[in-house]
Parts: C-alpha cells; structure tokens; sequence
C-alpha cells in the first residue's frame, strides 16, 4: 500500500505541470474562434497567427480613433489670461475703479469653466483607454513571442503555410509600429491634459478675483444701495408671507404650510447671507498701505503701526465672520437633512466661504510683511542713541532745567487752582464720594487686620520672628502699625479722584501723594532704627529723582531736558540699588520656607536682580533710553507680578485654613465640606487670580493680541497641522484640548467624591453611594469630553475613522482592558458585589474594598490587597457571604461519652447558645444527636451571627470554651479515641 500511494504521488507530480498548461491557451483571444477558416481551425500555429493579425488590427483601429485636438487647443488660446499676465491682470482688476465685472461675465466664465472641466473629463478617460491598450499591446507581444518558440520548431515551420509566414513576418513591424503610435498618443493625451488642467487653476483663480472685486465694487455708493434694496425686498417678502401664513393657517393644508414655512426660511437665510455680504464688503473697503511700492523712509512709524492694527482688528473681525458662518452652515445642512437637497442655499455659502478664506489669505500675507516692518522700526528705535548726546543738546538740556523747573512749578500752580475750582463748582458731590470710597478702603482694611478671630487675616504677625524675612508679611505689617498715615494718604487719593480733575492736574497731585508716602515709609518706618545718614540721603535722592522726572513728563518740557531728567533718575536709581542690595535681598528672601529647587531658583534670581538693575541703569546713561526703560519695565512689571501673585496666594491660604477649621469645628458635614468644597474652590481662586494678574502684567507690558512677538506666535500655534475630516487639528487645539482633558478628569473625579458624600448622602448602602458615585464620574466624564470636543471644534463624525481603528484595537489588543471595563459597569448596575462585602473570589477569600474600572480590590485576612481583574467575577462563579444580609451560620461537631445522656448533653448545648451574647436567637440555634462514632457519640450544633456585630472566630472560640467548663461541671465526658486489644490465649503462654 505505501508502494502504491508513493506510485500516485510520482505521477500526480508529473501530470500536474502538463494540465495546468494545457488548461490555458498560449495566446488569449480577442476575437470569436469562428472567424477562422476549417483549415486554420486544424492547424494551431496558422489559426494563432491569424488570431495575432485580427488583434493587431484591432489594436490599430484603437490608436487610429481621431481625437477633436482643435476644440483643446480653441479652449486653450480663448482664456481671458495666462500664466504670465494674471497677476499683473488681477491687480489691475483691484485698482481699476472705472470697469465694473457684470454678472453676465461672471456666468460667461462659468460656462467657459465647464466646458473645460468638461474637456479634462474627456482626455482622462482617453488617457485610460490608452492604459488599456498598452496592457493589450503588452499581451500582443507576449502573444508574439510564444509562436515565435512555436514557429523555430522545424516540424511546426512546416506546416506553415506561405501566407501565414508572410503574415507572421510583417507582424513584428506593425506591433513596433503600434508602440510608437501609442507613445506618440500618449505624450500628446498627457500634454493636453497638463495644458487644460493649467488653464482650468488659471481660470478658477481669475474667477475668484473677479468675484471679489465684484464684491469690492458692491462697496460703493451705488452697489451699496443694491445691496440695501435687496435686504429691502427680502424682508418685504418676508412680511408678506409671515402675514399671510398668519391669515391662513387654519383653513390651508399641512403641505401648504410647510411650504410657506420653507420659504420663508429660505428667505430669512438670504436676507442673513446678504448682512455677511455688507459686513464683507465693509472690511475689504478698508485701505491699507501697499508698502512694497511706497519707500520705506517717507511712511512713518506711527502710520504703519496704525495700518498694522488695522490689520489685526481685520483678521479679527474675518474669524468671527468665518464662525458665524460656520455655525449656520451647520444649521443649513440640519435643515437639509430634513427639507432635502438646497443647492443654490449651498452654493451661496459655499462663495462666501471661498471668499473669506481668500481675504484671509491675502491678509496673512500682508500681516506678515507688515509685522516685520514695525518690528524693525521697533528695533532701530530701541537700540537708537538718545538725541540727548548728540551735538550740543547736553549743554542746552542743561540750561533748560531751570526754565523746566519754572514750568513745573506753574504747572502745578494751575493744578492746583483747579483742583480749588474744581472743589468750589462740586463740592457737596466730592466730599460724599471722597467720603464713601475712603469708608469702603478704611472698612476694608479693619476687616483685613481686626476681622473676627476666625478671619483675621494677620493674626500670624504676632510671631514676628517666624515671618520676619517675608517682604509681603512686612509690607502689610508696615500698613496695620502706621494704618492712620495710610488712612490719612487713601484719603487724598480718594479726594483726587472724587474731584474728577482732568489730566496732568491728577497725575501732578499723585505723584506727590505716591512719592512723599514712599518717603516717609522708608525714613521713618524701615529704617526707623538704623539712623544712617546716607541711607536717608539716597531714599531722599530717589524719591525726588522720581517726581521730579513724572512732573516734568506731565509738564511737557522740552525733551532733552526731560531726557536729562532721566538721566539724574537713572543715576540715583544705581546709587541707591548700589547702596541697599543686601537688605534688598533681606527683605525679600523667606528663610521660613523650607530649601526646595524652586525656592534656590528664587535666592538666585534675588541676588541677580540687583546687578541687573544697575546695569540697566548703566545702558540708559550711555545713551540707549529707549532699551533701558524697556527692560526697566519689565523688571518693574516682574516684581509687581510676584508680589501681587505672592499676596494673593497666601491670602487665598489663609482663608482656606481658617475655612477648613470653621467647618470642622461648626458645621455638620465639616469634614466634605473642608475636603470637597473648600479646597477645590480655594484651586479655581488661585486660578483665577493668577488669570487676573497675569493678564493685567502682560497688558501693560505690550503683550497683547497687537504685538508682533504674540501675533506671529499666535500665527504658528494656529496654523493647521493635518486635517480631520472638517477639522483642522493645530498647536492651539491640541495644548487646550490637553488642558481641557486635565480639567475633566478632574472635575470628573471631585465630582465623584462630592456626589458620594453629599449628593447620595441619605442613601445608607455604602455599596450602593459608591456605585452611584462612580457612574456619576463616567456620566460627567463622557459629556466633559463631548462638550470639550464641540468647544474646540472638532467634527465628531471626523473621528469615525478613529473609532474604526479603536474597535480594530479593541478586537486585537485591547479586548481584555475592554472586557475588563464592561464588566465593571455590569457589576455596578447588578451589584453581586458592593465595598464592604466579605466574598470567596479566585480562591482569594476578604473583603472588598472597592470596585474599579477595570479590576477589584480585595483585603484577604491576612491584611494582603488582592488586585482581580472584574471579568473573572462576571464569568466565573465566588461566594458573597454578605450579600443580602451579614449573618452567617457556624457548624461544630462535639463528641461525648457514651456514659452521658443524650438528652443532657442536648440541654447543655442549646444553653451554652442560648447564654452568649453574639449568637443569634433567630434564626434558633439547634443542637441535635449526630451519630454514633467509635469512641464517642457525635453532637452536632449550629449557631447564626451578624459578621458585622460579631467576630466569627471570636464567637467560635467563646463557644467551645464554653461546652469544656460546661461539660466538665455536668460530668459529661468528652472521649478521645479509644480501641480494645484482645491478645490470643496462645500467644499468651
């Protein structure tokens, strides 16, 4: 037998090679068999010859269709603009106010744009019945080539017949022939398809241009009233069919209705669509400069940083329009899916769609050339040289100041006269403004330091040496120790504004005020026990540096004589830094807080600061103002920025631990509220404080939506990275949607935490809130992320593509995170198990602590917490011995001597269980006669305990205890195993 199948197997091997060829011709016919004649039919090689011929003529026929090259090259040479005058064409189209585009040149193009469209269609499809042929001439040669082998056989050759060879002969020619025709067609099809494709971009862009300056030319006078009398007509209309729907409607049927409703609806959409069209038009009415032809040296400055927030404002204003349009795009396609297909309502929005983003990109791109200007111009001026030191403007300034000290002085004079007439025409309204804004800062301040002894916010001071490096601390202590001169300086201030003088007058008064309080803070108060004269001289010196250079700015001097002014603030600002650098870093380093990296960060930058100062100081006295009062106020701004964050901060702190104590001592639920409500309201304040002063630091530093450095930052972070569907994903989108995600989860898990302990508060099934609490976290999760994804604009049906690949994930790889997830929801909605409950699970025997989404926690006996997935409780079978209720029964088995009654013994048992505390007398503790076993008589005994109340093994052992002492005063005997050995007589003697 294995002879035989080895036998079969050989000859399998050689048949199957010899029928797989004979089962496929060598040559594939294109034509019908019966075309041949019977002779070509008996003889294979003519007939396959004959078959090359008929494909060869076949193919011939093909390539020799004629193709209308005339109508290409007519549609090409027609275009109203090529390559190489379509720019010059389109900016002339701009400038040129006299010609107007008309709607019949528009539609005109847009026949011509089709018909091209049209030809492009065309050649394509020529193009692949090229491809075709040339995969039918690749077969021919192929074809060719296997009865070319056939033809060399001698016995084959033959029986050729002389036509046949002659024919075989010139076949070579001709399917050379047919390869050059067709490389030939091809090159001329690929060509024509290029031109028309170049002529079609040519046309759609000269026709984006002439739609727009359409628009742009509906901007004046006339096409403006076109505009207002289309809106006009459309609510005309509007009213006259709302009017008649509101006649009619009783007595019209429910189609006619609908249709007047649609109507009207399609109307009203017009009407919107032709307010965007004014609000368009409006924006591109605005001028700009065109800076790439005016020299750069006759514009100035200011003019092109006036044109460059012009532009801003611009780009601004096309963002909204652009999401105003998005928005009732949407609605229009909710109204489609119901109403049916609104083509011309499309097509409209589809060109104002096109036409924002075009004004857009031509926006982008002056932006761009604007904002590089500004920014040089910015430069130049920052690292220019004062006009102070340039010629003999030093020796002017200087006999300008006392001339500029005569000004100030008469400044202040009708400041002053002012401010007396001001007093004088409103006195009664000042002095009850004054009144109130100085009750509302003094009430203030004695509820910040003599508060309730709950809040008092400087209770802490009273341990001066704890907090006596802590400038903020200090600065507010400064303020409760000499709060009348405080009181006395708010009042001023109070009466300044109250009296509603205009500028300088105000700013002359505040300046005093602001600088003769700084003075008398730092003599009298700093350093009130350091009398070193210099230290005054220099306080003295900076402080009138200061007013006088802000007097003498609001008195506009002449400018070289308040650049001096400068300079002498500059100098003593060095001297005095110079002076008090070691106490500056006193003061404000905090020797309190414990030594962290970012603490060390901070002690660095301390002692930096100084010699930055100084060397600021030092590059406005050579010359650079511009530069230095730049980076001054920077400085300036920094530490006005860590102070107010820094105060805020331990404000916020403080009221969080006086709060969280207050509620722990007097309210009910002191210790949620303390944890769930205190502290994550105490996180939002410190968020918002810091979103308040951050804001209010960056606006006075310039860092705002017109500076350059934020508009070209803003330009990268949103520009499109890839494209979604609809949605175009950028920098921006994805650092707030990680931010986005940070707070849902967050606010996810608080919420789970505060629905556990408040919202579910009354439900006492511990199991039951935690279920409940945990669905709530996933409800809030889920429609955080959906709300989140709707905020930042992302398509959701964008992210079927996403959910595809994640269901391919989750069939793969992640099955057993997703099993492990369902799961969990099923064993939160069926509750088999709940926290708290003492299970048998996967031989693991606890209690479980709690119920995940993927796994759960149990604590074995042996205090050791056991990690199981929850698809091993829904698919495999566990004991809940506390499920339904927490009692469970003990069984014991008790021997005793078969000298002992049974009844007795009976007795004694159900009293032992009747007398114990923890065992449950309903259900009925039971005690019954077992069996009767070698040595003893067997009793068995059941008893019932709540594992809540009682200890299992605890009320074992009190229990057996018991039955001993029991036993032993009844004289019951308790046996241990006995045997009789009977020895045999013989072995005996």
């Amino acid at each position: 037998m294995k002879k035989i199948f080895i036998l079969f197997g050989f000859f399998i091997g050689i048949l199957q090679p010899v029928l797989s060829v004979a089962e496929q011709p060598i040559i594939q016919p294109v034509i019908n068999a019966e075309v041949l004649s019977s002779e070509q039919q008996s003889n294979p090689i003519n007939g396959q010859i004959v078959l090359l011929a008929k494909q060869t003529e076949k193919l011939e026929e093909k390539l020799n269709e004629e193709f209308d090259e005339n109508t290409v090259q007519s549609l090409l040479t027609d275009l109203p603009v090529n390559e190489k005058n379509i720019d010059e064409r389109i900016k002339l189209l701009e400038e040129e106010e006299s010609v107007a585009v008309t709607q019949k040149q528009i539609d005109k193009l847009k026949e011509k744009h089709l018909r091209i469209k049209g030809q492009i269609e065309k050649i394509r499809q020529k193009a692949t019945e090229f491809d075709a042929v040339e995969i039918q001439l690749q077969q021919l040669k192929n074809n060719y080539l296997n009865v070319e082998q056939l033809i060399a056989n001698p016995v084959n050759g033959d029986d050729l017949t002389a036509s046949n060879r002659t024919l075989f002969a010139s076949l070579e020619t001709e399917i050379n022939t047919l390869e050059k025709q067709l490389k030939i067609k091809k090159q001329k099809t690929s060509q024509q398809l290029i031109k028309l494709e170049k002529g079609h971009d040519l046309l759609t862009h000269w026709r984006s241009a002439m739609l727009l300056q359409r628009q742009k030319r509906s901007s004046s006078t006339y096409n403006n009233l076109e505009l207002e009398k289309e809106e006009n007509r459309l609510r005309g209309e509007i009213e006259d069919l709302q009017n008649r729907f509101n006649q009619n409607h009783g007595s019209i049927s429910i189609v006619q209705a609908d249709e007047d409703q649609k109507n009207i609806y399609e109307k009203q959409v017009r009407l919107w669509l032709v307010g965007i069209d004014k609000s368009l038009i409006k924006l591109m009415g605005q001028q700009t400069l065109d800076i790439e032809e005016v020299p750069l040296d006759s514009i100035e400055f200011s003019t092109l940083e006036k044109q460059y927030l012009a532009m801003i404002e611009k780009k601004k204003i096309l963002e909204e329009l652009r999401g105003v349009l998005k928005n009732k795009k949407i609605e229009l396609e909710k109204y489609v899916d119901i109403r049916g297909e609104q083509q011309l309502l499309e097509n409209a929005f589809s060109q104002r769609e096109q036409a924002l983003r075009h004004q857009e990109l031509l926006l982008k791109k002056q932006m761009v050339f604007y904002g590089e200007e500004v920014n040089k111009r910015r430069q130049k001026i920052m690292f220019s040289l004062d006009d102070l030191y340039t010629g003999s403007n030093l020796k002017s300034a200087f006999k300008g100041v006392p001339e500029s000290l005569q000004k100030i002085c008469y400044q202040f004079r009708i400041s002053f006269q002012i401010l007396l007439d001001k007093i004088k025409e409103k006195s009664l309204s000042t002095i009850l403004i004054t009144l109130i804004m100085f009750l509302i800062i003094t009430g203030s301040l004695y509820g910040v330091f003599y508060g309730t002894k709950h809040f008092a916010f400087f209770r802490p001071l009273k341990d001066k040496e704890e907090n006596k490096n802590d400038i903020i601390l200090i600065l507010f202590s400064i303020l409760k120790n000499h709060r009348y001169a405080f009181m006395f300086a708010s009042f001023l201030i109070c009466f300044i504004y109250a009296s509603e003088i205009s500028y300088p007058s105000n700013e002359i008064f505040l300046t005093l005020i602001y600088g003769t309080s700084a003075l008398i803070i730092w003599i009298f108060v700093i350093h009130s026990k350091n009398n070193n004269f210099y230290r005054y001289f220099f306080a003295s010196l900076i402080v009138m540096s200061a007013i006088s250079y802000n007097l003498a700015r609001v008195s506009s001097v002449d400018l070289t004589v308040l650049s001096l002014y400068e300079k002498w603030f500059m100098l003593s600002l060095a001297v005095f830094i110079w002076t008090e650098r070691k106490n500056f870093f006193h003061y404000f380093s905090d020797s309190s807080q414990r030594t962290n990296r970012i603490h060390d960060v901070y002690e660095k930058m301390l002692k930096v600061l100084p010699w930055f100062v100084i060397s600021i100081c030092i590059i406005s006295l050579s010359g650079f103002s511009h530069f230095a009062r730049a980076g001054l106020s920077y400085v300036w701004e920094g530490l006005l920025y860590i102070f107010f964050l820094s105060s805020g901060f331990k404000f916020i702190n403080y009221l969080r631990k006086n709060l969280k104590l207050y509620s722990l001592k007097h309210l009910r639920h002191g210790a949620f509220i303390a944890s769930d409500v205190v502290s994550p309201l105490s996180t939002i304040a410190k968020i918002l404080w810091v979103w308040i002063v951050s804001t209010k630091i960056f606006s006075n530093l310039g860092l705002n939506k017109t500076n350059y450095l934020v508009v070209n930052f803003l330009l990268v972070i949103q520009t499109p990275l890839v494209k979604v569907g609809k949605s175009e994903i950028t920098l921006q989108m994805i650092g707030l949607s990680i931010i986005a995600l940070y707070l849902v989860f967050r606010i996810s898990h608080w919420l789970k935490s505060f629905s556990y302990n408040w919202i579910y508060a009354r439900i006492q099934d511990l199991g039951i809130r935690g279920s409940l609490s945990i669905f709530t976290q996933y409800i809030a999760t889920l429609f955080g992320l959906l709300i989140t994804l709707n905020i930042l604009g992302i398509d959701l049906t964008s992210l079927a593509v996403f959910a595809g690949a994640l269901g391919v994930g989750v069939g793969l790889g992640l099955q057993d995170i997703a099993k492990n997830f369902i799961s969990g929801i099923l064993l939160l909605i069926e509750r088999p198990l709940r926290n708290g409950d003492w299970v048998l699970l996967d031989s693991y025997e606890g209690t479980v602590k709690g119920i995940g989404m993927r796994a759960i926690t149990m604590e074995t006996f042996d205090r050791q917490e056991v990690v199981i997935p929850n698809a091993n409780a829904i698919s495999n079978s566990f004991i809940n011995n506390t499920h339904s209720n927490s009692t469970l029964r003990t069984v014991l088995y008790i021997g005793a001597g078969y000298d002992s009654e049974p009844e007795l013994v009976i007795a004694t048992l159900k009293k032992i269980m009747q007398e114990n505390k923890n065992v449950l007398q309903s259900p009925e503790p039971v005690a019954i006669l077992w069996e009767y076993a070698d040595s003893s008589i067997n009793y068995r005994i059941q008893y019932y305990i709540d594992v809540h109340k009682s200890n299992r093994l605890l009320v074992r052992n009190e229990v057996l205890g018991k039955i001993w002492h029991q036993f032993k005063e009844s004289n019951i005997e308790i046996p241990y195993p006995q045997r009789d050995v009977h020895l045999h007589e013989s072995l005996t003697q």
